[in-house]
């Protein structure tokens, strides 16, 4: 290129072509700017938006000045600088478009791996032949049916901090070779026989009109000689967390089915976490949940592994499968009768108290909280359905659950989770105080009716319907019970 360059303008130079020289020096001036300034190689500078656009601009620039300077000269030199404009003009329209990506489509993940940098001279391999791996695995996840699109970019992504390189990486995102709903890219170094791998994945764009979840990934590390079977797996991982993005993105509108379909490629515990989530949500909202509920519960069981589950000693993504377990086991104990749904109770109740050991209200209030609430919500089940003394303490076990929730969730801090387990209270005292009669029950029937009452003071019919019904309802069940109590009070039986 300078080679070339010296040669014009020596020409220029001899025949005394001032206004060419100038012409010439305007793509040799704009390429090595829009080169060291984007970070590129000569292919890619050459295709790239802004020199072609910068290229333009400039020769818009000069035609004007040449067209001003020369149409006293003469007719022809005049028309010299209109088709400089006309082809400034033209090369801006181009850059414009090659800026401006296509479309993405709605129903597939486009996936953009760009180059990994090497840190230091020895990582330069490895780095190399990192994205080739993770395409890979992606294609093959693509073959077992999951709706992506993958391309390695020729790029990669530089800045001197973090949130320099992350708009870097939305940059890349929005150009026209990189044009991705995400952008996979990180750093590897190699020192003293340990390789290290620090992977980014940076959202781009929303998948239709669902926004795609940030996920933080760690930073791996090897140590020779196991740095073969550490890739494998690197990559593996990799695509993995590719595929949760992507089902995560279809489990936040609902749309369970292709959520589950795209969980199901993944080996991943976050996947399996999220399976037993999707078929939940899609049990609770179905009019025979079983089948749904039991699938939610050996989802979750595959993120635990083996019993017996030691919570102080597994991760936070285990716990929080542990206790939606408890939950999926909590409500599918309803679709079964007697004995089997006893037992299922018990089961929720004690795995409930066995988060109560490490969930401690004083390092987690909230998660506390929220297991304190479940745990009502379990034990008046069981107690309902139990009867007899053994029911009845049960149902005195959730008031107390309930009742040690709302030490956490107060309605100035928390007004919706105050309300919510003010129902829950409210229930709990009903059913007891139905059971019990007499003044005792009258007793505990006038409180569930003071914890509906606060429950409608949060849930009001324009931001909360669906509840507010359901707490109507409730308040009018109980309300019945104290007046046929009350009654059978006055006529003395």
């Amino acid at each position: 290129m300078g080679e070339i360059r010296d040669r014009l303008l020596d020409l220029a130079l001899k025949r005394k072509l001032w206004p060419w020289l100038i012409l010439l020096g305007i793509p040799f001036g704009s390429f090595p700017f829009t080169q060291e300034y984007f970070h590129l190689s000569f292919r890619d500078t050459l295709w790239h938006w802004f020199f072609w656009a910068s290229t333009g601009a400039l020769l818009i620039a000069f035609g004007v000045s040449y067209w001003a300077w020369s149409r006293r000269k003469g007719r022809w030199r005049g028309l010299a600088g209109l088709l400089l404009i006309l082809s400034g003009a033209v090369l801006i329209l181009a850059g414009l478009y090659r800026r401006t990506p296509p479309p993405l489509p709605d129903d597939k993940l486009v996936v953009g791996i760009a180059q990994f940098t090497a840190v230091g001279s020895g990582a330069s391999e490895e780095a190399a032949t990192l994205p080739s791996r993770i395409e890979q695995d992606l294609l093959e996840k693509q073959r077992q049916g999951a709706p992506l699109q993958v391309r390695v970019l020729s790029e990669s992504v530089s800045g001197r901090d973090e949130a320099e390189k992350q708009q870097a990486a939305v940059r890349l995102g929005k150009s026209r070779e990189g044009n991705a709903h995400v952008i996979l890219w990180g750093e590897v170094r190699k020192d003293e026989g340990e390789l290290w791998v620090k992977p980014r994945l940076t959202n781009i764009r929303p998948l239709g009109r669902a926004e795609l979840q940030q996920r933080t990934l760690p930073e791996y590390v090897s140590v020779e000689p196991t740095h073969l079977p550490f890739k494998e797996r690197l990559s593996n991982e990799l695509a993995d967390v590719v595929l949760v993005v992507h089902g995560l993105a279809y489990y936040k509108t609902e749309q369970w089915d292709k959520a589950l379909a795209i969980f199901a490629l993944a080996g991943s515990k976050d996947a399996f976490l999220y399976k037993g989530l999707c078929f939940y949500g899609r049990g609770i909202r179905a009019a025979s949940p079983r089948q749904d509920l039991q699938a939610a519960v050996g989802a979750y069981a595959s993120v635990l592994g083996p019993e017996p589950w030691e919570l102080r000693q597994v991760s936070e993504e285990e716990r929080s499968a542990f206790l939606n377990r408890a939950n999926a086991i909590s409500v599918l104990a309803i679709s079964f009768e007697a004995e089997e749904a006893g037992r299922l109770l018990r089961e929720a109740v004690n795995a409930y108290r066995a988060a109560l050991e490490v969930y401690t209200r004083a390092a987690l209030p909230e998660d506390w909280a929220m297991t304190q609430n479940n745990l009502g919500n379990a034990l008046r089940e069981l107690g309902t359905r139990l009867g007899g003394e053994e029911g009845n303490r049960r149902l005195r076990e959730a008031v107390d659950a309930h009742r040690a929730a709302l030490e956490v969730y107060t309605r100035a801090a928390l007004p919706q989770d105050w309300a919510t387990t003010q129902n829950n209270l409210g229930n709990a005292l009903d059913e007891l105080g139905t059971r019990l009669g007499g003044k005792q029950g009258i007793q505990y029937l006038r409180e569930s009716l003071s914890c509906y009452d606060n429950a409608l003071s949060v849930f009001d019919e324009r931001y909360y319907p669906a509840w507010r019904r359901q707490v109507l309802a409730n308040r009018s069940k109980a309300l019945q019970s104290l007046d046929s109590l009350q009654g059978s009070q006055r006529r003395g039986t």
